[in-house]
């Protein structure tokens, strides 16, 4: 059993801070963080402003990447490490024991590695490229599509069995969420991977989801 209940502050009793902006490597945090019902103050760090380039933000993360979170002066970057974070911290969503752990994850290495890089080519050059003025790429729209066909296919095999990436839900499930949501603003076809989008559809219904408000791009 997952424990499915989390601790609402840390042990300061300090809320938690995310740098944040509208894409899916900083949706993920957010998501994770109101599935385990801890409370945090957004703050926005508006890319199209090249508001991560600014000194101030680069003190929190040199890369100058979001999301960035801030755990009572515990500054920590990288969406899948924040997730994973956030479940040791907290037990909530994540597995008691170190085997289910190990393949929770694997999951999110799953994702970095099998998923992102594709639909993010296909997501900036199909959707946030256009929306702020300047052309895709089609050549990186079509690797990404031929990249994802492997491991969509794995992914569509595995929830045919499977409700959720774990059985139950978990963290994990934050690291792919997002990714998928992003897919969907492409012209990807979703024809031969049916459990996937049921899945994504699972997700969608969860209220933290509706919280984050994932679905509202605000470029359109």
């Amino acid at each position: 059993m997952i424990p499915s209940v989390g601790t609402k502050r840390n042990e300061t009793g300090v809320q938690m801070k995310l740098y944040w902006y509208w894409s899916f490597n900083p949706q993920k945090a957010q998501l994770a963080l109101e599935e385990i019902g801890q409370e945090y103050t957004l703050v926005e760090v508006d890319l199209s402003k090249r508001e991560n380039n600014v000194n101030a933000f680069l003190e929190l993360n040199p890369q100058g990447q979001v999301p960035v979170l801030d755990d009572d002066g515990f500054i920590l970057s990288e969406s899948m490490a924040i997730l994973a974070y956030l479940g040791e911290k907290t037990g909530c969503h994540w597995p008691n024991e170190l085997r289910e752990r190990a393949q929770a994850t694997r999951w999110l290495f799953f994702c970095a590695t099998g998923l992102e890089s594709h639909v993010g080519g296909m997501w900036f050059n199909e959707y946030v490229a256009l929306r702020l003025g300047f052309g895709g790429r089609s050549e990186a729209v079509e690797r990404g599509r031929k990249g994802l066909g492997a491991p969509m296919a794995y992914l569509n095999k595995h929830l045919a069995e499977e409700e959720y990436l774990c059985g139950e839900f978990t963290l994990a499930d934050c690291g792919l969420g997002p990714v998928l949501a992003a897919l969907e603003l492409s012209s990807f076809d979703w024809g031969p991977f049916a459990h996937v989008h049921d899945y994504l559809d699972r997700l969608r219904r969860r209220p933290a989801w509706q919280r984050c408000k994932i679905d509202q791009p605000p470029l359109d």
